[in-house]
């Protein structure tokens, strides 16, 4: 016995939601999380300076004319 009727383009609407957020969720945090890169920062410490989608960071380059 459901409390609420929920018509199926309201569950669709949601479900879109949720998976608009999880993948917002995810596009933010894994690249600062992933086991990848864990493995190349203990690798080599300079990739903690790497960010996706930017120029990588080092002396030299940090201030942008």
């Amino acid at each position: 016995m459901a409390l609420v009727k929920v018509t199926p383009m309201q569950a669709l609407a949601v479900g879109g939601v949720l998976y608009g957020l999880g993948a917002a969720w995810m596009f933010k945090n894994y690249f600062k999380q992933s086991s990848m890169r864990k493995i190349y920062t203990s690798a080599d410490k300079e990739y903690e300076k790497v960010h996706v989608m930017r120029y990588p960071q080092y002396e030299g380059n940090a201030v942008k004319e």
